[in-house]
């Protein structure tokens, strides 16, 4: 009876790695049904393409993931495992798109409106990519998950970075799939996420963490997980370093600051102020950020220019705010960008210049629209130029870079901060969830913690 090596050499068009065997073997041990946590870039997608050539009894399938990943799970089921399937588009469905093949790929955002039609196709396979995107029990797009899987056999879920935060983040997935295990959310939140009740006994904050080494000793049978240093020694290390500046624009930071720390005292005290982070609250301290921002963008057009005088090839960066990529992109207007506003075509065309055209090099994208799913590799330097809000953006942002087929001999990782501004309070804050997500993910937690998110009782105290 050939072995899983031998069914995967015959059925894909590529060579695995010995490591993406493994990810197939365990996928066939649970019964196609399990967590695949490697890290990004060791290529979860082939492993699950693997586990789907060679179970074609398996059928139909479902892929659901970010809709600007759609093209690329297109392209590999069919160039690695000849696979042909057909992606579905609109929030109209279409009994007819789901007769042309047997395999479906469709976005998170419309699953909802395919869901009446879905559920009569009697799915063997749902595969989750990125499947942090569903750590919200109260979206639509979990919502629909959870729908469909309560009757399909098989379920992959895949992330890089299963929790975006904390340990309640992991609940959706988790009772998808083992609902008997992780069947009740309060058992799980009283259990893993130190309750605590919420604002004037309004239900639960269930924001906390506890009993973290009990919870990774229980996810562990379910979930496999490598990192790039554990089986692709080839590849070179990440270096992190972090650049504080000062901004050119301190006096109009500092007044704003200031009124933003009186408003938020106005709330009747400290405890108030730190409850009144609502819509408006929100607001102020986005503008806070664009003014940090600002008022470094002198030294990063600088930096950029220095880099390429110094031999530098390609570069990679990262904002949050359009604004601040649109400045860039009038500094460097043969750079490609990625925003929220680029569609999947002009996202693959975008990425496509800049791996194959040496007069491009530049990629600036929005650290969410452009920090999954794309290969980034012909840069060995990624630098992001605002701070986002989770370990996992970063994460996954600096992964783009640091991939299979990666050349340079280092990889390097630069965080340009506005020093003594509300971004080194969010590089200060981001080290605790972290430390979690670790904990919880790898069993340990890690002594790198080079990324750190806002800490509101910094700003109410007066932290430098």
């Amino acid at each position: 009876m050939p072995g899983v090596g031998h069914k995967l050499r015959e059925r894909l068009t590529v060579k695995p790695y010995r490591y993406q065997v493994r990810g197939v073997r365990f996928f066939q041990s649970r019964n196609g049904r399990g967590i695949l946590a490697d890290d990004m870039g060791l290529g979860k997608t082939l492993q699950a393409l693997g586990w789907l050539a060679i179970n074609p009894k398996a059928r139909p399938v479902l892929i659901v993931c970010p809709s600007v990943m759609k093209i690329a799970w297109y392209r590999e089921a069919l160039s690695r495992a000849k696979l042909r399937s057909t992606t579905l588009e609109s929030r109209k469905p279409q009994a007819s798109m789901l007769k042309k093949t047997n395999i479906w790929i469709i976005n998170y955002d419309i699953l909802h409106n395919w869901l009446a039609k879905l559920k009569k196709r009697k799915i063997k396979v749902m595969i989750l990519d990125e499947c942090h995107r569903i750590s919200n029990m109260n979206t639509l797009r979990t919502q629909a998950c959870q729908t469909l899987g309560r009757n399909i056999p098989h379920i992959i879920a895949m992330s890089g970075t299963p929790i975006k935060n904390r340990p309640i983040d992991f609940f959706p997935v988790l009772q998808l799939i083992d609902p008997d295990e992780f069947g009740s959310l309060w058992e799980y939140a009283f259990r893993y996420c130190k309750p605590k009740r919420a604002y004037r006994g309004r239900g639960w904050d269930f924001s906390g963490a506890a009993n973290l080494k009990e919870l990774h000793k229980r996810v562990a049978p379910y979930m496999l997980r490598r990192t790039k240093r554990q089986v692709l020694k080839e590849l070179p290390a990440l270096t992190t370093t972090v650049l504080p500046v000062s901004i050119t624009n301190r006096t109009e930071y500092q007044r704003a600051e200031e009124d933003f720390l009186s408003w938020l005292r106005a709330k009747s005290g400290t405890r108030a102020a730190k409850r009144a982070l609502g819509a408006v609250g929100l607001v102020r301290l986005s503008a806070l950020e664009q003014l940090a921002a600002d008022g470094k963008m002198k030294f990063v057009v600088e930096w950029i220019e220095n880099r390429w005088a110094e031999g530098e090839g390609k570069l990679v960066l990262f904002a949050v705010h359009k604004r601040i990529i649109n400045y860039l992109m009038r500094h460097f207007p043969d750079a490609v960008k990625v925003d929220g506003s680029t569609t999947p075509k002009r996202r693959q065309e975008a990425v496509d210049r800049f791996q194959t055209n040496p007069s491009c090099r530049l990629f600036i994208g929005n650290l969410r629209a452009a920090g999954e799913g794309i290969t980034l590799h012909a840069a060995s330097t990624v630098c992001f130029v605002e701070i986002g809000k989770t370990p996992a953006e970063h994460d996954q942002a600096a992964a783009r870079v640091l991939r299979i087929g990666q050349k340079a001999k280092r990889v390097q990782a630069y965080y340009i901060v506005a020093a003594n501004t509300v971004e080194e309070k969010f590089m200060k804050g981001l080290a605790a969830k972290r430390k979690v997500v670790r904990q919880v993910i790898d069993g340990k937690s890690s002594k790198r913690q080079p990324i750190r998110q806002l800490v509101l009782q910094n700003l109410l105290s007066g932290e430098k």
